[in-house]
């Protein structure tokens, strides 16, 4: 049940990052400085430990890892195969799966989960 709890958990992490790279991105693209994006939401119903605490480096470009790409992506294939045999779809976790696999092919694997956000930049025809 432990590595069942960490799954849970690591579906939690990668879908906040994503929110939190999108959001981000939005942010940047809408005219709205992104600084000032994270301190509201972050005070407010749509706050994440991503988004508080890896949402300034993104803005800094910081990319240190914390937490890798590489394990992240570990983690989650072994959450979809949970959910294969529980016939659950985790669409939102197969998009995040995928998005990582993209950083890694990108060579962002052994970055921080928060270098994802290039990823998301390279599909709005960014960097």
């Amino acid at each position: 049940m432990g590595q069942t709890c960490k799954a849970c958990n690591q579906l939690f992490c990668a879908l906040h990052m994503l929110a939190c790279c999108e959001g981000i991105a939005l942010s940047k693209a809408a005219g709205l400085d992104p600084d000032i994006m994270v301190k509201v939401v972050s005070s407010g119903a749509g706050s994440s430990w991503a988004l508080a605490n890896l949402g300034p480096k993104i803005i800094e470009g910081d990319f240190t890892p914390g937490f890798m790409i590489d394990l992240l992506s570990k983690d989650l294939n072994f959450t979809m195969e949970l959910a294969q045999k529980g016939r659950l779809p985790l669409l939102g976790t197969a998009l995040a799966r995928e998005l990582l696999h993209g950083a890694q092919a990108a060579d962002l694997g052994r970055q921080g989960t928060q270098a994802l956000y290039h990823v998301i930049e390279k599909l709005a025809g960014g960097k």
